[in-house]
């Protein structure tokens, strides 16, 4: 084989690996006792999740922050690079059924370490 034949296969594949589709998620973040923790991760979100393309502010309650999360993958790998993050800004548990909103907890103060 040819340089070019044998490299085609693995050129179409890096080519490939960028390219998971983009999903609209729904995340709600409970917990929460002040405004700059609202702040502080929707930036985290943007700035320090890869795969994270937007992040929109859908709804507050007293109880509760939602948005509306662009993000490069499914919601299980979502999940799985919040929680796994080095750089996670507070202890957070996740709730997901697998349908509807992926809902994030922040752990109570004497859980955290």
């Amino acid at each position: 084989k040819t340089v070019v034949e044998r490299m085609a296969p693995v050129m179409i594949r890096s080519l490939m690996a960028g390219r998971e589709a983009v999903h609209s998620l729904a995340v709600r973040l409970e917990g929460l006792t002040c405004f700059k923790q609202f702040k502080v991760f929707r930036d985290f979100l943007r700035e320090e999740v890869k795969g994270v393309r937007s992040v929109r502010q859908t709804r507050v309650t007293r109880a509760a922050v939602s948005f509306a999360v662009e993000f490069q993958g499914d919601r299980r790998r979502f999940i799985q690079r919040v929680l796994g993050h080095e750089n996670l800004p507070f202890l957070l548990e996740a709730d997901d059924s697998g349908e509807g909103e992926v809902t994030l907890r922040l752990k109570p103060e004497e859980t955290r370490r």
